[in-house]
């Protein structure tokens, strides 16, 4: 958004997972032209509450064109919505894939149904637009019939010279593994990636080995570790824990298959991530990013039951011709539709016409 002509400033808390970050709060920090002011979160720290924020954003907000709040079930966001509304500053809100009736049904449904009657219900409608990364996510959220007045979708991008420069660094040279393909997990170690599925479709896999990488915050790996002894999977499967930043490159270089075998995902980076590095990739129909796969062959949509995740795997790993040109055809999609230049300068103009419309609304200055 810099680099597309915005100036950017992000409120964020020092909250990370249990523990804090070790940065600096109530203080600017410019990261890469945006400035960055981390706040601290003394108690609620489940919901990200903040006094300091709330003050900042009382005293700045009449210096912003637009803010845009990101996630819902928060105190940040809830407070974003407020102070717009009586500062009349137009607001664009993304729910980021936490408007799902099914995940809502799975955890805390009562405490989440209850805060989007009181909170959520009334900043959606307090929005300018409301922005969804994908269709999934869209149709998922308009099962809650809430009253949005206008919505987009605009998805995630990646930054193609990042991967490339970490493909020319590494000289990398995919390796055809005929007798043992290897299958790759990334992401967040969580009940609503369907883990367990992907575990058992691993007893009907006639070639290859599972490895599952990401960070677990719940907990979650215990219980999958178990399915795996439970299946007699221990030689099939492999736990490699969290990898950040361009390191997790090397893990879709490594791989010949990426599955991502979601219960909902309002969109998929690490589906982006992976067909930008030449992996062809399964996902399931939950995935946000699953009509681009099918559309630009990059890969197999399953349902997400263990015996069609299994037969996507069995079809790639008897056939490398066809895995090779999904994952050619991944990569080009990837880098023509999905580069954060592309993306920045569709939501720069997004910003744009929601800052002019709401110029002639009454509802906002």
């Amino acid at each position: 958004m810099v680099e597309a002509g915005a100036k950017v400033s992000v409120f964020t808390t020092n909250v990370d997972g249990a523990s804090v970050s070790n940065v600096e709060t109530n203080s600017c920090v410019d990261m890469d032209g945006v400035e960055v002011t981390y706040f601290a979160s003394p108690y609620l720290k489940r919901l990200y509450y903040s006094p300091n924020m709330k003050l900042a954003l009382k005293n700045t907000i009449d210096g912003f064109d637009l803010v845009h709040g990101h996630s819902i079930y928060l105190w940040p966001t809830m407070l974003a919505a407020r102070t717009c509304r009586s500062t009349r500053t137009p607001y664009v809100l993304s729910p980021r894939g936490m408007l799902v009736k099914d995940l809502v049904a799975k955890r805390n449904q009562l405490i989440k149904s209850i805060w989007i009657k009181l909170v959520e219900r009334n900043n959606i409608s307090i929005a300018n637009a409301v922005h969804f990364t994908s269709l999934t996510e869209y149709k998922a959220a308009k099962r809650f019939n809430l009253n949005i007045k206008t919505s987009f979708v605009i998805p995630n991008g990646i930054d193609i010279d990042d991967v490339d420069k970490f493909k020319n660094q590494k000289q990398y040279k995919k390796l055809q593994r005929k007798d043992m393909p290897l299958i790759l997990y990334f992401g967040r170690i969580s009940w609503k990636k369907g883990l367990d599925r992907l575990i058992k479709s691993m007893t009907l896999v006639t070639r290859g080995k599972l490895v599952i990488a990401g960070n677990d915050e719940e907990g979650y790996t215990s219980k999958l570790k178990r399915l795996v002894r439970q299946y007699g999977l221990n030689d099939k499967i492999e736990f490699k824990g969290p990898r950040y930043g361009t390191d997790r490159y090397s893990l879709f270089l490594g791989a010949d298959i990426f599955v991502l075998p979601s219960l909902s995902e309002n969109f998929g980076n690490t589906v982006l991530e992976a067909m930008a590095l030449g992996c062809p990739v399964i996902v399931t129909s939950q995935v946000g990013l699953s009509s681009k796969v099918e559309q630009s062959k990059a890969g197999i949509v399953v349902n997400g039951e263990p015996e069609s995740i299994a037969d996507g795997i069995n079809r790639l790993a008897d056939d490398q011709t066809t895995a090779k040109q999904m994952g050619e055809n991944g990569s080009r999609t990837a880098r023509n539709e999905f580069s954060w230049k592309l993306i920045a300068d569709q939501m720069f103009e997004k910003y744009q016409s929601v800052i002019m419309s709401s110029v002639n609304d009454d509802t906002c200055r």
